[in-house]
C-alpha cells in the first residue's frame, strides 16, 4: 500500500510539471521594456521628448528610457520642494504656521499639492534663499548624483530628470510615516487626469504638470506590488494621453506580473509538499515493519511435547464426541418417554 501512495505521488508530480499552459504563459508575458517601445511606435516616442523611470517597490525590478536626460519639470518640482519643507517641519527647523506670501505654510502646502499654486509654489523656493540655493537643497536631500553630475540648465531652470523624481518618490515612499499629510494632499490632487485617467482601481499619489509643450506626471501607485513612476514627456500633440497610456500600460504590467508570481509560489508550495509527502513514503518503506505482538502460550501448555499436545487434543475430541452422544442419547429417550 505504501510503494501504491509513494509511485502515485511521484505521477502526480510528473504530470504537473509537464502541464504546458503556465510555462507557455510566462515565457509569452512581455517585458516592461516590450511594453515601452509599443508605446513609443504608437505615439513616436523618442529619447528626446520622452522619458520615464519605474521601480517596483516589492520585488526592487528597475527600468528606464532617457530617465537621465534634463527635461521641463513643469510642476512636478512641487513634489521634492514640498517634501523638503515637510522634513523640516519634522525635523523642527521650521514651524507648519511660518508665514509665507501672507499665508501660513501649511495652508500653502494643500495649494501647492493639491490646486498647483505657482505664485505661492513660488515664494516656497525663495523663501530657501536664491534659486540656486534652493536647487542644492533638492539635490542635496533627493539626488544620488554629485554636483558636477548636474547639468548647468539644472542649476538655472526649471529642469529635473524621472531618474531624480524616482529618487524623490522612493525617499517619500520609504519614509511615509513621517510624511503622511503630503501623502494625503498627493491623492487628492488631480483625480481624473494624468496617471489616474485610466487606472482609477488603485490608490495613486501623485504630482502633475503642465508647461510650455511639457506633460508630465509623477507618483505611488499602489497596487499589491506598489510602484514607482515618473513620465516627462516634451513637444507632443496630446502629451496629457501618452502620460495616462504610459500608467495604463505600466499598471497592467505590475499587476499582471504579480498574479503569475504568486500563482507560482502557490504552485512551488504544492510541489514542495507533495516531495515532502514521497520523502516520507519513502522513509516508512525503508523503516523495517514491527514484530506482530503474539499472546504467549501458558504455562501449562509451554512443557508438552508435540506427542503429549497431540494425545491431549485427540482425548478432548474424544471426550467431546462423548458427551454429544451422551446428549443425543436421552434427547431420545425423552421423546419416547
Amino acid at each position: 500500500m505504501k510503494k501504491t501512495l509513494r509511485w502515485l505521488c511521484l505521477l502526480l508530480c510528473c504530470l504537473l510539471l509537464a502541464l504546458p499552459g503556465r510555462a507557455a504563459d510566462t515565457a509569452a508575458a512581455p517585458s516592461l521594456a516590450d511594453t515601452i517601445s509599443q508605446l513609443q511606435a504608437q505615439y513616436g516616442l523618442t529619447a528626446e521628448n520622452f522619458s520615464i523611470c519605474y521601480y517596483n517597490t516589492v520585488t526592487k525590478e528597475r527600468y528606464s528610457f532617457s530617465a537621465d536626460r534634463w527635461m521641463i519639470a513643469a510642476s512636478t518640482y512641487k513634489l521634492p520642494l514640498n517634501l523638503y519643507y515637510y522634513e523640516q517641519e519634522a525635523a523642527g527647523a521650521i514651524d507648519p504656521e511660518t508665514w509665507i506670501a501672507g499665508r501660513r505654510l501649511s495652508e500653502i502646502h494643500y495649494e501647492s499639492i493639491v490646486n498647483s499654486n505657482n505664485d505661492l509654489s513660488e515664494a516656497l523656493i525663495y523663501h530657501l534663499g536664491t534659486f540656486r540655493q534652493y536647487k542644492e537643497k533638492m539635490f542635496a536631500s533627493f539626488s544620488h548624483l554629485a554636483p558636477e553630475e548636474i547639468a548647468d540648465i539644472a542649476w538655472t531652470g526649471n529642469y529635473y530628470t524621472t531618474g531624480f523624481l524616482c529618487d524623490t518618490l522612493q525617499y517619500l515612499y520609504e519614509n511615509a510615516d513621517r510624511f503622511p499629510q503630503l501623502l494625503t494632499y498627493l491623492k487628492e490632487a488631480q483625480p481624473e487626469a494624468y496617471f489616474k485617467k485610466y487606472v482609477t482601481q488603485y490608490p495613486i499619489a501623485h504630482k502633475y504638470g503642465s508647461f510650455d509643450g511639457a506633460e508630465n506626471d509623477v507618483g505611488i501607485v499602489y497596487t499589491e506590488e506598489p510602484y514607482l513612476l515618473a513620465v516627462y514627456t516634451y513637444g507632443l500633440s496630446d502629451g496629457e494621453e501618452v502620460v495616462a497610456r504610459v500608467n495604463e500600460a505600466v499598471c497592467r504590467y505590475n499587476t499582471e506580473k504579480a498574479t503569475r508570481a504568486s500563482a507560482a509560489a502557490r504552485e512551488a508550495a504544492r510541489l514542495a509538499k507533495l516531495a515532502a509527502d514521497e520523502q516520507r513514503f519513502a522513509q516508512a518503506d525503508r523503516e523495517p515493519a514491527e514484530a506482530p505482538q503474539l499472546t504467549p502460550q501458558p504455562a501449562y501448555l509451554q512443557d508438552l511435547s508435540p506427542i503429549r499436545l497431540g494425545a491431549l487434543l485427540a482425548l478432548g475430541a474424544a471426550a467431546g464426541l462423548l458427551l454429544w452422544q451422551l446428549v443425543h442419547h436421552r434427547r431420545k429417550r425423552a421423546m419416547h418417554s
